[in-house]
């Protein structure tokens, strides 16, 4: 039932905000989707959702994509990142060795449900072919509150899935973007975004949200500042101290 229900919204996002602004667009080549979807384990149990920033490496934008196909491609990707490839029947899929899944294999580790979503849902691609972030306008249209509730895509997944904590692993530079998909005055979290001295805030209540949320750094700065097993453990057992 909530992956139907992440189907529906998913479908009216695509329909309300990407379409009209991609085909406005058509000098700048955006990629597909990223759709979310919940892992048939975790839809049983609470898990730990762990927002990453974006995206990596997605075709180019095409009316012709199939959403329940990308939707499955990213479950079984997380399926192949915790090491239960049993369950996936594209044996293509390789593990990945980035400090990203690094923290999901560390979360299923220590026993945890983990599920895997994106603040922006689709990047640029630039005339190389590779990955480009997305420009401050683009988040601020994809990312924004839509609809008669006013609510973002990220909301409305958050709100379908119930996760148990969320993991904003998102870095201090997507603070505007987070702000813009919780509706929140530009400004708001700029005290409680992530410092070498105090890399983990939580920032449920101002968010709205009615379980914790974490605002790191990206697991790879994690890694290098070597408190990424520490930041896994504290988050875990929703420990912000």
């Amino acid at each position: 039932m909530k992956n139907k229900n992440l189907r529906d919204i998913q479908r009216e996002w695509v329909e309300t905000v990407v379409h009209g602004y991609v085909k406005q667009n058509r000098d700048v080549v955006f990629s597909n989707p990223f759709f979310f979807g919940i892992p048939e384990l975790a839809n049983q149990e609470n898990c730990i959702m762990i927002v990453g920033q974006e995206p990596d490496g997605f075709s180019p934008y095409s009316d012709k994509w199939d959403s329940a196909a990308i939707r499955q491609w990213c479950l079984d990707y997380l399926s192949v990142q915790l090491g239960e490839k049993e369950n996936v029947p594209e044996q293509s899929l390789v593990g990945n060795p980035s400090p990203f899944w690094k923290a999901f294999r560390l979360m299923r580790k220590d026993g945890k449900r983990v599920c895997w979503n994106n603040l922006d849902k689709l990047h640029r691609i630039g005339a190389d072919g590779k990955t480009q972030a997305l420009s401050r306008q683009d988040e601020a249209v994809f990312n924004r509150p839509y609809g008669r509730e006013k609510k973002s895509l990220l909301r409305r997944e958050i709100e379908i899935a119930r996760p148990s904590v969320v993991w904003m692993a998102v870095g201090p530079a997507r603070r505007e973007s987070v702000e813009i998909s919780f509706g929140l005055p530009k400004g708001t979290l700029q005290e409680k975004r992530p410092r070498r001295a105090q890399w983990l805030s939580e920032i449920g209540g101002i968010l709205k949200l009615n379980m914790p949320v974490y605002w790191t750094y990206h697991p790879n700065y994690l890694n290098f500042l070597g408190v990424l097993e520490e930041c896994v453990c504290r988050i875990a057992r929703h420990n912000k101290q």
